[in-house]
């Protein structure tokens, strides 16, 4: 996606990570402020364009690992693109598996509007249930 001495010129500067995780290069921003000023920079047809090619990158790669389907789905939906229900659904599992709750009720909500069934309503209806603030039943008497 990148050619290598860009890569290199980045990691020697000490901007970029690059660590080998198996079979695969992960490449990282060394801080968060500088990928949040890669992001500002980046037009959001420039922003579309890379996910998609993140998300085409990492799907010929194999969807192998946990998190692989959830990135593959974030990105396609950040690229304007529709992955499929099933998609939709196991990436919002694994958002759940991941504390992200947030995200799993948005991930559930598109699998809904994709028409992913009922199993995608009652992941939506346990996350507007989870939102709702406990109450003390009025049997227990006053607080």
């Amino acid at each position: 996606m990148v050619a290598a001495p860009v890569l290199i010129a980045a990691e020697r500067k000490g901007l970029l990570s690059v660590e080998r995780t198996r079979q695969r290069m992960e490449v990282r921003s060394v801080h968060p402020l500088y990928g949040q000023v890669v992001r500002i920079q980046t037009s959001a047809l420039g922003a579309r364009v890379a996910h998609r090619r993140l998300a085409d990158a990492l799907e010929a790669s194999g969807v192998r690992r946990a998190g692989d389907l959830l990135r593959i789905v974030v990105w396609r939906l950040e690229a304007g693109e529709s992955p499929t229900p099933e998609q939709l659904m196991g990436a919002a599992r694994e958002a759940i598996a991941l504390f992200d709750y947030p995200l799993a009720e948005q991930l559930a909500r598109a699998a809904v509007d994709a028409d992913a069934g009922i199993e995608a309503e009652y992941l939506v209806g346990q996350h507007c249930l989870a939102r709702v603030a406990p109450r003390k039943p009025s049997w227990c008497g006053p607080d």
